[in-house]
């Protein structure tokens, strides 16, 4: 079941990315302040200092996915 939920947020985040992209944000822009804010959001720490929250990390492989994703259809 948790399976299954995570794959649907993850889908829901890189709709969110693409849908926030094609309405004109600058998604670079999005990410990195997405980013600063999901860091210092404390119910996701590891505890240890200079290692990234499981959430950063999912933010960059959605990030990442789309973006991948456009360089394949621009090809």
């Amino acid at each position: 079941m948790a399976i299954v939920r995570e794959n649907a947020l993850q889908i829901a985040l890189i709709s969110v990315l693409i849908a926030s992209e094609r309405q004109g944000t600058d998604l670079a822009e999005l990410v990195k302040r997405a980013l600063s804010m999901t860091a210092s959001y404390s119910g996701d720490s590891s505890g240890v200092v200079g290692v990234q929250t499981h959430a950063c990390l999912e933010l960059q492989a959605a990030y990442e996915s789309v973006i991948s994703t456009q360089q394949m259809k621009s090809a």
